[in-house]
């Protein structure tokens, strides 16, 4: 008989199904039967198609239901649990993580995985006093990257045993997304840009934490030394037209460039020649091992997860620092496309070595709490 696991996520936005669909893939069919629940989101079958799992449950709660206690989430959650008897559970962001540190009171699960997306998570004193109250051996903080796991461990202090906050990194599937990646004069039609244009850019949400005016800001002051460069900022969100109307201002609006929110944009990676990432906050940039498979050369700051993804694969620089970033545009600018061509060959050895499937399947399975539940099945 096949072990019981479920992954469980706040919602079914395209990033959570993503991060689901990277745990799925770490359960061998033929042993393990995967539930993924998402706890908010009206069901949806599109949804239920691009999740890997074989069964998904849409547990439908509203945002005033998921506030203060939970109780009609934990009831609901109680009857599946009793029902499914759940070898391991998997749980993504603080919601999911609350409701089964409370059923792991209950239920004997082999393994409770409460995995943490961003940096101060458990900072909140009402949420480190609910974990040392409930804390058991069986439950695991993971951090999806050493930034967020160390982050974690000074919120827990003394109260968790640093054995039980680990890291376990977010990955790609370094073989499908490859296959997934647009031919670079498609990617380059799409956005309507010329085959001899320089392309500098980036993709993401547009607030304050990733900082795109920084970007802007040494855009203009390279502008007359790489006269061939364009600047592709691919996303949306409430900096939207403050990042616009600095291009207005510095009347650069044909050289700088706003496509809009992009399904998948990490499809269209060929179209740049340098992909920047400058945030000030990040706790690991999912979207660098993305761009970095496609052997795109990258630029990131040195904050928080990003000197780990990027390592010595790429350029690194001092959040907010303007100045800096226009001296490494410049420097990659002039670079003939071969030395390029190395830097983001390098770049893409460097991702499917640390943040493959694969890596991460091996890491997984080499915790020792999984070594004897795969030895049992």
């Amino acid at each position: 008989m096949r072990k019981n696991i479920l992954i469980m996520c706040h919602h079914h936005a395209t990033q959570f199904i993503d991060v689901c669909n990277q745990y799925v893939k770490l359960f061998d069919p033929k042993k393990y039967f995967v539930t993924v629940l998402y706890l908010t989101g009206a069901p949806d079958e599109t949804v239920r198609e691009r999740t890997l799992s074989e069964e998904v449950i849409f547990l439908n709660q509203s945002a005033r239901s998921v506030r203060g206690l939970k109780l009609t989430a934990l009831w609901k959650l109680y009857r599946l649990c009793r029902a499914r008897q759940f070898d391991v559970v998997i749980c993504h962001r603080y919601k999911p993580i609350y409701l089964f540190l409370w059923l792991g009171q209950i239920f004997r699960f082999k393994a409770l995985f409460f995995v943490m997306h961003d940096l101060g998570t458990l900072k909140p004193i009402m949420r480190r006093l609910l974990i040392k109250l409930l804390l058991r051996k069986n439950m695991f903080f993971a951090g999806v990257s050493n930034s967020v796991r160390d982050d974690m461990r000074k919120s827990l202090g003394k109260n968790v045993p640093y054995s039980q906050v680990i890291t376990l990194y977010n990955c790609i599937d370094v073989p499908t997304a490859k296959q997934s990646l647009i031919d670079k004069k498609s990617a380059r039609a799409f956005f309507h840009l010329s085959d001899d244009a320089f392309v500098f850019g980036t993709l993401g949400r547009f607030v304050p934490a990733k900082d795109q005016m920084t970007m802007i800001r040494a855009f203009v002051a390279i502008k007359e030394q790489c006269p061939r460069a364009v600047l592709l900022l691919i996303g949306s969100g409430k900096l939207e037209e403050t990042l616009k109307k600095a291009a207005n201002e510095y009347q650069l609006t044909d050289r700088i460039l706003f496509p809009g929110y992009v399904s998948e944009a990490y499809r269209y990676a060929h179209a740049f020649d340098v992909f920047m990432l400058t945030s000030v906050r990040e706790a690991f940039g999912r979207v660098l091992p993305e761009v970095m498979i496609a052997k795109v050369p990258v630029i990131g700051t040195r904050t928080d997860g990003i000197p780990e993804v990027v390592d010595d694969a790429g350029i690194l620089i001092s959040p907010r620092d303007d100045r800096s970033l226009a001296n490494a545009m410049c420097d990659l600018y002039q670079m003939n496309s071969e030395e390029r061509l190395l830097l983001g060959e390098k770049g893409s050895q460097h991702i499917e070595k640390n943040f493959s499937l694969d890596k991460f399947v091996h890491d997984f399975w080499q915790l020792p709490v999984m070594k004897g539940l795969n030895d049992e099945a």
